[in-house]
């Protein structure tokens, strides 16, 4: 190429020299079309396109058509950015792999190529694609909510909670203290049985003043003594009860009945009298028509109380299979030792609120010293 070639005559002498034996010489693609190369140092000819010694003339081609399968090649990857006038020696001593590419070494123009190895603009790189803003992980809300916001109790002459806050979020929660300590009246306001004169009690989002219509779908309570809550004088009748009481015709809740009590191999009771029944079959039959109805919070006010061992513990595994969340009171420990919370409520107060057996080995020991005080006055 000469000094005083335009442009365009470079261009054409460029792709002429590229159309015919392939020189080994590094050249930068965009450079094919925006800047004038000095050729002489790839050992051609510079006037007519043929190595040193040779005298077959270059074959000629279209040089849109040339320029358009290099670029493509590029973009393909199957050729290199940058093309070596030398053997692999000279490739290795630059930085580029077998391949041509680049091993870190050798600088790259990236202002040149786009972030994926096309073109981009002149002189600064492609925009790169803005990354999603991360996403913070939904909160984690407990399925079970049951809180008492400053509830204040007054019974007769009597303040059986003053002030009374809490939230009952567990799948297990257990009750412990003393007779009189407020379980029972904790259950009748979580129930809707009694209305606080102070504070407000919610349970699954509906409050207890205001929304006692939709409670019984929310809540269910078994009373420690059965009798005071059997009405019908069969099992199927008893446990049909619970669903017209929310809209299902006798005729639906009666067959509902009975399929729920063959599932538990209980098929035989649907006819049976309650009347014929133990104090503890009378007791598993409350459980199964609070069950029936599908509440999500049942409340268990002394169940085990009137209960035999083996009972207790045909009651404790049915407890453990309801994936319905479960607060009982009781004075037998051991039913409770593996709840994840137990409260220790003393005249209306929360003395104690933790695990399971932390609690529950605190009250112990606390009724252990309190009878010991009373043996020693009496002696």
């Amino acid at each position: 190429m000469r000094a005083g070639d335009t442009q365009q005559q470079k261009t054409d002498t460029f792709h002429r020299l590229h159309t015919g034996p392939a020189p080994r010489v590094l050249v930068n693609a965009w450079d094919a079309v925006s800047a004038p190369i000095d050729m002489g140092v790839a050992g051609i000819d510079i006037e007519d396109g043929t190595r040193p010694g040779t005298s077959r003339p270059t074959r000629e081609r279209a040089p849109s058509q040339v320029l358009s399968e290099r670029i493509a090649a590029i973009r393909a990857g199957a050729l290199p950015r940058r093309l070596l006038r030398t053997g692999a020696s000279t490739r290795r001593a630059r930085g580029c792999s077998r391949s041509g590419r680049s091993t870190g070494s050798f600088p790259r123009r990236p202002e040149r190529f786009g972030p994926h190895g096309g073109f981009g603009y002149s002189g600064r790189p492609l925009p790169q694609p803005t990354p999603p803003e991360p996403r913070e992980p939904p909160a984690t809300r407990s399925p079970h909510s049951i809180r008492l916001d400053a509830v204040t109790l007054v019974r007769g002459s009597q303040r059986v909670f003053e002030g009374l806050t809490l939230s009952l979020q567990e799948a297990r929660i257990g009750l412990v203290g003393d007779n009189g300590a407020g379980k029972s009246s904790l259950f009748r306001l979580i129930s809707g049985l009694d209305q606080p004169q102070q504070g407000r009690v919610t349970v699954h989002g509906c409050d207890t003043q205001t929304d006692r219509k939709q409670l019984s779908k929310h809540v269910g309570l078994m009373f420690q003594n059965p009798d005071d809550q059997i009405i019908f004088p069969t099992v199927a009748e008893e446990l049909a009860f619970s669903l017209t009481a929310r809209g299902e015709t006798r005729q639906a809740a009666r067959q509902q009945a009975r399929d729920f009590l063959a599932q538990r191999g209980l098929e035989a009771w649907a006819a049976r009298a309650v009347g014929e029944l133990s104090q503890g079959q009378r007791q598993q039959v409350c459980l199964l028509a609070l069950q029936i109805s599908q509440p999500a919070t049942l409340l268990l006010d002394e169940p085990f109380a009137s209960l035999d061992l083996l009972s207790q513990a045909r009651l404790a595994r049915q407890l453990e299979a309801t994936d319905h969340q479960i607060v009982v009171s009781t004075h037998l420990l051991e039913h409770i030792h593996g709840f994840e919370r137990v409260l220790w409520l003393e005249q209306g107060q929360v003395r104690a609120d933790g695990p399971g057996r932390e609690v529950c080995e605190a009250y112990a020991q606390n009724v252990r010293e309190r009878a010991a005080l009373e043996r020693g006055r009496g002696a």
